[in-house]
């Protein structure tokens, strides 16, 4: 894990690969102390991964230019 890590840039990635790459991996278990989460200019994202929904210390969460995104998981609600 990435203890400490506070803020995550994630700048023209495939968004989707990197938050699900397989079965028992967790962003939460990751990166247990990030707050802040940006996700820019990733192009082919059309749905934010539900793991993002996990991350129980997300203080801010940014999206910007990433013009595929269509939808939000449900469980974005959760989010506080």
């Amino acid at each position: 894990p990435f203890k400490g890590v506070q803020k995550l840039s994630m700048v023209l990635c495939k968004v989707n690969e990197v938050l699900e790459i397989g079965p028992g991996w967790d962003i939460q278990i990751m990166f247990p102390d990030i707050t802040e989460l940006e996700i820019d200019y990733c192009d082919g994202l059309e749905k934010l991964p539900t793991a993002v929904c996990n991350i129980v210390n997300l203080q801010e969460l940014s999206i910007t230019n990433c013009h595929d995104l269509c939808e939000l998981p449900e469980e974005i609600g959760s989010l506080s």
